[in-house]
């Protein structure tokens, strides 16, 4: 048995898809009565390319560009709020950890200075009950 050339192969796919003019769809359909090969060729284009014709053409929207550069957009505008959001979880963290900083006072200043009684931070008392919740 002879190999098909690629251009015959070629034909027999253009006779497939019915593409080209009516000269070459006549060779390709003789090709395929004459050679054993070309036919089998055929055969199995029509197994693996008939459940093609099942699939439904959807037309692309008109709108298609103007959707995707609005999506695009959305999610560039969310990915700026998670940054300004992190950027703003940043400074409150920063600020908090000043807030906790503790100054050495030495024992004779410690005498003479009078504390105000510092109330507990809600987010601290809510970490540690979370923390300890989280451990049983």
């Amino acid at each position: 048995m002879n190999r098909l050339s690629p251009e015959q192969q070629q034909l027999i796919l253009d006779f497939y898809f019915r593409c080209g003019d009516e000269e070459e769809i006549n060779k390709g359909r003789d090709l395929i009565a004459s050679n054993p090969e070309a036919a089998q060729l055929y055969a199995r284009f029509e197994e693996t390319l008939t459940d093609l014709d099942s699939i439904k053409y959807e037309p692309c929207p008109d709108n298609l560009a103007d959707l995707t550069v609005a999506r695009l957009k959305l999610a560039a505008r969310a990915q700026k709020a998670a940054e300004v959001q992190s950027l703003r979880l940043k400074e409150l963290l920063d600020q908090e950890r000043v807030k906790n900083v503790t100054i050495p006072v030495p024992a004779s200043a410690a005498a003479n200075i009078s504390l105000p009684a510092s109330k507990p931070n809600f987010l601290r008392v809510a970490f540690e009950f979370a923390a300890m919740a989280a451990a049983v």
